[in-house]
């Protein structure tokens, strides 16, 4: 172990901590007012023009790129009041149900002194949940989602439209991505 000594070393905080110099003061000056003086380039980003291939002169060289209309990527009021309408029902009536079913099984139990196996307790009520999570999926792809047509009661052929378009939809997106990395593969030949 080492012994202190009365001479101040050079390295420490506080009671050991050298004593600043004039040179250190003239350097902390001298950084404090460069960063003063310093400030961001000013960029007008509006004027910016890529060079070279980019994703967005692809698509529209393949015609992929959609016209960009605000209209068409907002879901409609009456679209979203019919799916709001349905996914309420169908999913807060099994819901309900499986709560009620729950307290059923609670108060049959303390008041009663009737004993359920947990089995028949917990796929009762969590098959009732899971009805409840089905229900809001059905309530989506259910309802009518051309806005002038209201669509049936069960909602049975909207069901099957809606999944088609969604798996189109789908389809679509990963090719689409498919081609983004195809693209990227080509950028980074053409700069080799």
């Amino acid at each position: 172990m080492r012994k202190a000594s009365g001479k101040k070393s050079g390295i420490g905080f506080g009671k050991n901590a050298p004593e600043k110099g004039a040179a250190d003061e003239a350097k902390v000056d001298k950084i404090e007012q460069a960063s003063l003086e310093f400030t961001e380039p000013e960029t007008d980003l509006k004027d910016f023009v890529p060079q070279g291939p980019t994703m967005r002169a692809y698509y529209e060289k393949t015609g992929r790129l959609m016209k960009e209309n605000p209209e068409d990527t907002v879901l409609p009021e009456a679209v979203s009041q019919r799916m709001l309408k349905r996914m309420v029902w169908l999913f807060s009536t099994p819901f309900a149900l499986g709560v009620v079913g729950f307290g059923v099984f609670f108060f049959a139990k303390t008041k009663y002194d009737i004993t359920f196996q947990p089995a028949v307790v917990a796929f009762s009520t969590l098959g009732m949940f899971g009805f409840a999570l089905f229900g809001l999926t059905y309530g989506i792809m259910s309802a009518s989602w051309d806005v002038e047509r209201e669509g049936s009661f069960l909602g049975l052929d909207e069901v099957r439209t809606n999944f088609f378009r969604t798996v189109d939809a789908l389809s679509r997106s990963r090719s689409s991505d498919e081609d983004s990395v195809a693209l990227g593969q080509n950028i980074d030949k053409d700069k080799k």
